[in-house]
């Protein structure tokens, strides 16, 4: 998935780094971030794309990109003109026909879903647990990929789960008061029009932080971590790396891939104060985790 803040920012890493996720670009001409696995990608604000980690060897040029999704073996760009881009560790692109998408998504490995602008669903790619096997209907304004499944929301604020369902990450609850919808790796994850949390799947045995002031969330396993309306960031689950989130309130979006998360913040993060901490199994791995920031002021535009 992508997230997209409203203005340009910098962009911020905290977690694991095993795979160089955390050694982000410089700048503060970003609008979205998306994180998957060993790699981050992100879009600048004239449109062009910068790839970072363990398969960021090939990234497409040029500036016509409005949306980015996955990253690494499996990563999406949509361009201006409502076509899609698929690119892999290889530099092999591969190509969705059609020029009215209008949001993108990407699971797993090669499974990804787009959004049309008429408001119906085009999945494709691999297909062995039914995530490419999308609901008919043209009624959707939101999607989001998890590993092997998808999530997507309609226009008249119910949820609409399909493909691996090993978790119940697929079995979203009911009601039609849901403003946002995320895919974790094996949870799902939504906000209702009051601004409060519903989480489902593997994360359902571990209850949502209280409050009604959250505008974005993201999880991977069994950890959340959340945005507030005040730009601080909540974390909550599994106590590892990606539970250790930055303080402060000058965040405007979130993602999370693996053991570590990434967040656009309105202020720049210098040269972290390395802080070991103990890492917990996730995921399979096992290893210490290295967080900790150093606030500077935004430079003034």
């Amino acid at each position: 998935m992508s997230v997209r803040s409203v203005c340009a920012d910098f962009i911020v890493g905290w977690g694991q780094n095993s795979f160089g996720g955390l050694n982000t670009p410089t700048g503060d001409d970003f609008v979205a971030v998306s994180a998957y696995n060993d790699q981050g990608l992100a879009l600048r604000s004239d449109g062009s794309l910068v790839g970072w980690g363990a398969h960021s060897g090939f990234t497409p040029s040029g500036n016509n990109y409005v949306a980015i999704a996955g990253a690494g073996e499996n990563s999406l760009a949509l361009k201006s003109d409502g076509s899609i881009i698929r690119w892999d560790a290889g530099g092999g692109l591969k190509t969705p026909t059609g020029d009215d998408f209008v949001a993108i998504a990407a699971m797993l490995g090669s499974s990804n879903v787009a959004l049309r602008s008429d408001g119906s669903l085009l999945g494709w790619g691999t297909n062995d647990f039914g995530q490419t096997d999308v609901p008919a209907g043209n009624d959707y304004v939101a999607i989001s990929g998890g590993d092997r499944f998808g999530l997507a929301l309609r226009s008249d604020g119910s949820l609409a789960g399909w493909g691996d369902n090993q978790f119940g990450q697929t079995d979203v609850p009911s009601g039609n008061d849901y403003v946002a919808v995320t895919a974790g790796s094996s949870s799902g994850l939504a906000i209702r029009s009051d601004g409060t949390l519903d989480a489902w799947g593997s994360l359902a045995i571990i209850p949502v932080p209280a409050g009604n002031d959250f505008s974005a969330v993201a999880a991977w396993g069994v950890t959340g971590v959340a945005l507030r309306s005040d730009g601080s960031l909540s974390s909550w689950g599994h106590v590892g790396d990606l539970r250790n989130v930055p303080s402060g309130n000058t965040f405007t979006a979130i993602e999370v891939g693996g053991g570590w998360g990434l967040a656009l913040s309105t202020e720049a993060y210098g040269d972290p104060q390395v802080i070991p901490t103990p890492s917990a199994v996730l995921l399979g791995t096992i290893g210490m985790a290295f967080a900790g920031w150093r606030l500077r002021k935004r430079k003034e535009l």
